[in-house]
């Protein structure tokens, strides 16, 4: 253990209050009343502010859903982007004197005690950059893993919960597990005995390093921002935890899954099920293809980006294009905004896509 800046505690009374130090920032787009309600329900009790970045500029329908003292509504004429949104919500934390941050999706649910367990890890040492709980996508057998990326395959490492949890049981669901992760190549979220070659299952309420974290349900203290620096603007939407991620690992910091600490998380759209993916293909909008495809190069031209990681993902551009190029519609935009995607990435554009993709993305 080493010290740790006093800065970066939740040293308020009683120590590690997260109510007293947490400032939770929801970006929204058009959100489902239903599950924001939800998300408002079970963090508000959690948290000592809630900050809404309304990207549609529509107040998100939800005025209704704020609670008074907790809950501030930052909206914006326009979308800025999820990572822009961020960094506003960031900066108003800042300004009211929180020093931990938690950052969460529109469609994401904490389980109850979620912060309070991710604080009580992440103010443990200060080499810890960032804490991120293990997420369950209801649509899943099982939680995502916690992940390694390593070559040819990423380790991912499974809560012993996930499968004690699990309705299949826990022998059935770790068979189930590995037929999805061989099938799919799944990416997951980010001194034990491997029950397959590149997947462990830990035990419940484990703390595992791990090589990145998903966004939503990711807590930071702020010092931690002083020192990687806020989310990169310019990528605009996609990537944006991933990068992040790799440049907090780059400064020397760890990154930490919590197992015990859990989230209800939506990843991704629609799913088509085809019979070499047992658990279904993630289907998104053409524009949001171009995010995916622009996004990923311009991380490879990063020098924080592992190389292993590049190396291993650019098996995952050809088959994305043969996906969404061939096989699942709309198949002519989508091939157009991917690789129009490829070029603005080795172009090193950042920023919205340009609007000529924005009308082809939207044109019926």
């Amino acid at each position: 253990m080493i010290g740790i800046a006093a800065d970066r505690l939740c040293n308020f009374p009683p120590p590690g209050d997260a109510r007293r130090c947490v400032c939770a920032v929801v970006v929204c787009y058009a959100p489902d009343q239903n599950v924001l309600s939800q998300l408002l329900d079970g963090l508000t009790t959690q948290v000592g502010a809630v900050v809404i970045v309304d990207n549609a500029g529509q107040g998100v329908g939800a005025a209704e859903l704020l609670v008074p003292n907790a809950t501030v509504m930052l909206a914006q004429p326009h979308n800025i982007g999820l990572a822009a949104a961020q960094n506003l919500g960031l900066s108003w934390a800042r300004a009211h004197d929180y020093t931990h941050v938690l950052l969460l999706d529109q469609d994401s649910v904490p389980a109850p005690g979620m912060v309070a367990r991710l604080l009580r890890v992440l103010d443990s040492d200060a080499r810890i950059g960032a804490v991120g709980p293990r997420f369950h996508d209801l649509r899943e057998q099982i939680a995502a893993p916690f992940v390694r990326i390593g070559f040819p395959f990423n380790h991912k490492l499974r809560c012993g919960n996930d499968l004690l949890d699990s309705p299949l049981g826990v022998q059935d669901s770790a068979r189930f597990a590995r037929a999805q992760g061989r099938a799919s190549g799944e990416q997951g979220q980010g001194a034990d005995e491997s029950w397959v070659d590149h997947e462990t299952l830990l035990e419940p309420g484990k703390v595992v390093p791990c090589d990145f974290l998903i966004g939503s349900g990711m807590l930071i203290p702020l010092s931690v921002i002083d020192v990687v620096g806020e989310m990169d603007a310019g990528l605009f939407i996609d990537n944006v935890d991933l990068e992040w991620s790799f440049r907090a690992r780059a400064a020397g910091f760890t990154l930490l899954g919590v197992c015990g600490a859990r989230l209800q998380h939506r990843l991704g759209d629609a799913r088509r099920h085809f019979p070499c993916w047992p658990r279904g293909v993630v289907v998104h909008a053409p524009l949001r293809l171009y995010y995916m495809m622009r996004n990923r190069v311009l991380l490879y031209r990063l020098p924080h980006t592992p190389r292993v990681w590049v190396v291993q993902d650019l098996p995952r551009v050809l088959v994305k294009l043969v996906l969404f190029g061939v096989l699942i519609g709309p198949r002519c935009k989508n091939l157009h905004c991917m690789l129009r995607g490829l070029w603005d990435g080795a172009r090193g554009r950042k920023g919205p896509a340009p609007a000529l993709v924005q009308a082809r993305a939207a044109a019926r």
